[in-house]
């Protein structure tokens, strides 16, 4: 588990400098306005997450691809509404600053990921 943890760290790291790089390539190599440059970045690395998590992560390439990544694409939609949802709450109901919530939300929510995508998305067959 410590392992697998520690890859899925790695992976979020390669994750985040490939928004970076690609949002940055995008814009200033390829002329792209800095929205357009970010939403294609987000979506080339939706699918690099795919493949990370799946190859390198979880080591879960005996699953089904295609349930795995409709599994995937639905949970990171889920998260993302519910990480919203969490910052609303401390931010403005609870009065939590900003950035603090910000940083509040993702972290449990990494974390909370890396569990969920392990026991419900990156399993070797359909759980049906």
């Amino acid at each position: 588990m410590k392992r697998t943890f520690a890859r899925y760290c790695g992976s979020s790291f390669v994750s985040l400098w490939a928004n970076i790089i690609l949002t940055w390539g995008f814009h200033e190599l390829g002329n792209v306005r800095p929205e357009a440059a970010f939403a294609l970045a987000i979506v080339i690395v939706f699918f690099l997450n795919f493949v990370l998590s799946r190859y390198f992560v979880y080591r879960a390439s005996s699953g089904p691809a295609g349930w795995q990544l409709r599994r995937f694409a639905l949970s990171v939609v889920v998260f993302r509404v519910c990480e919203y949802g969490a910052f609303l709450v401390l931010h403005v109901w609870v009065g939590v600053p900003y950035l603090i919530a910000v940083g509040l939300v993702l972290m449990t929510s990494f974390v909370i990921k890396f569990f969920f995508f392990s026991r419900r998305v990156f399993v070797a067959r359909s759980m049906g």
